[in-house]
């Protein structure tokens, strides 16, 4: 069990870090300009949550809807970076900071 806790944090590490990454390169503005906060399991390591940071400016909704948009590219550039047989189901949320 403290493996399964382990792998888990270390995947959604990775994860946050190839969305930080794909989301400074993506070419819409409104992404650019979001954020990763942080990427749990939910419920599970086949899908995770993620928590974008949504700049006042921009709006919550904005991002919300600019990364459904783009969740398919998200999802490639994430499993590009990890390595897995499968990538995981991306969920998103946005939080105005």
């Amino acid at each position: 069990l403290k493996q399964t806790k382990r792998k888990a944090a270390q995947l959604c590490r990775q994860v946050a870090e190839a969305l930080h990454d794909a989301l400074a390169a993506c070419a819409d503005p409104v992404l650019q300009a979001a954020g990763v906060l942080s990427v749990t399991p939910a419920p599970h390591t086949g899908r995770l949550c993620v928590v974008l940071s949504a700049p006042p400016d921009v709006g919550a909704t904005a991002v919300l809807t600019a990364a459904a948009r783009a969740s398919g590219h998200l999802r490639g550039e994430v499993a590009r970076a990890i390595n897995r047989r499968y990538a995981p189901e991306l969920t998103f949320e946005a939080v105005e900071v």
